[in-house]
């Protein structure tokens, strides 16, 4: 006789995936003449994913509200399983007697009974997504139906009985704790009635007693996502260091605590929906052009007052400017770590500046009517302009901290 294991290219079934393993190792046994009993180990991951497999799918029978197709189809599932179990036994003597013959017709005997029982269960899958939801949380989901059935006369009351049942493990240990919240206590007296009007099948009181268990199943479900969400980190504070002395200073220190020197301004982000104005540090005259404008667009504004600011502003931009284009460039040999600060702190006033002016563009197009698009696109342009001109004391932080790295190794 030939022996002949299953091929393992795409149509081998995926429903267990240590079998591939296993077919894996018995065939490269066969294939250099090793003893079969050297595959222990995947036969008994094997035996293992089957146990669990038959008790994860016998385990969602109970309550469920199956049509005559679908229990054909449970019971050819069954049916696999239990000749899954006699092909495994056989398997296990195959190989320990190390006939390879018998080794590989119990394995692929196992292969197409695998084949069988994944077509079930796409079956039975293809059944249950073509069902109504009636709650998303599936243990109320199938009492729901199950009581359906009931109610609509399709399935006697040993429907609820069996469905229940299959709960009391997983509710047993959800009541274990010392403390029981309150919406456990809910759900828990919810259950009780429904348990008392199945056993008396008051059917008059099922659809009130079947409400019950939805809005207290759900509430627990609620309650178990809230527990389970991480608090929110509280939020942190950075800490810079001063571009003069090298010491430690707060996100919102103004001046250094050693040596007292001012710190460049920083900008928070600004909460959603808040007008920036009111939640940018920013520089003076920038502040005041903001409340002007804000003025404006709650109709209480002065327009001469806000083109005062714009100018206060132009003027200010193109001192900067000027300031700019005298900044020497670096001397021959300037160390590295300088060099590429100045080159970042240079690109940053460019372009900050380039947004400085961008702003002024927008504010200075607007009329009394006031555009308030236009006036939006101006304060985020002049916000971001600072921002991008504040990013030179990362920069200068950068530079201090290699000199104090570099002081620290030489002492």
């Amino acid at each position: 006789m030939t022996t002949t294991f299953p091929p393992l290219d795409e149509t081998f079934p995926i429903l267990v995936p240590s079998l591939r393993g296993l077919v894996e190792v018995l065939t490269q046994c066969h294939q250099t003449r090793t003893p079969f009993d050297c595959s222990q180990k995947e036969l008994q991951e094997v035996d293992l994913a089957l146990g669990a497999l038959y008790e994860g799918f016998k385990s969602s029978l109970p309550g469920q509200d199956f049509s005559v197709e679908d229990e054909e189809v449970v019971a050819d599932a069954l049916e696999a399983f239990e000749g899954l179990r006699g092909m495994m036994a056989s398997l296990h003597i195959s190989v320990s007697e190390n006939d390879a013959v018998a080794v590989a017709r119990d394995v692929t005997a196992m292969v197409g009974q695998v084949r069988v029982l994944d077509t079930c269960q796409a079956r039975l899958r293809e059944t249950e997504a073509a069902r109504p939801v009636l709650s998303p949380v599936p243990a109320v989901n199938s009492i729901l139906r199950a009581g359906r059935a009931v109610m609509e006369g399709r399935r006697n009351w040993n429907i609820l009985v069996n469905c229940l049942e299959s709960l009391q493990p997983s509710w047993n240990a959800l009541v274990s704790a010392a403390e029981v919240p309150p919406e456990v206590e809910a759900h828990g007296q919810a259950l009780e009635n429904l348990v008392r009007v199945v056993n008396a099948e008051e059917l008059e009181a099922l659809e009130a007693a079947l409400e019950a268990v939805r809005t207290t199943g759900e509430a627990l479900v609620d309650l178990k996502a809230r527990l389970d969400s991480p608090p929110a980190p509280a939020p942190e504070t950075a800490v810079f260091l001063c571009p003069r002395c090298g010491a430690e200073v707060s996100e919102w220190d103004r001046t250094c605590p050693s040596c007292s020197a001012r710190m460049p301004e920083r900008v928070p982000e600004a909460p959603v929906g808040m007008p920036l104005g009111q939640t940018e540090n920013l520089p003076d005259y920038l502040q005041r052009l903001f409340h002007e404008a804000e003025k404006l667009r709650s109709g209480n504004g002065d327009w001469d007052a806000f083109q005062a600011a714009v100018a206060e502003l132009r003027r200010r931009s193109e001192q900067s400017l000027e300031v700019l284009e005298r900044v020497p460039s670096p001397v021959p040999n300037t160390p590295a770590d300088e060099l590429e600060a100045w080159h970042a702190s240079q690109e940053s006033v460019e372009n900050g500046l380039e947004k400085f002016f961008e702003g002024l563009v927008h504010l200075e197009s607007l009329t009394p009517e006031l555009d308030e698009q236009v006036l939006d696109r101006a304060l985020e342009a002049l916000v971001a302009a600072v921002r991008e001109t504040r990013q030179v004391a990362v920069f200068l932080q950068r530079l201090v901290e290699g000199r104090l790295a570099a002081r620290a190794a030489e002492d």
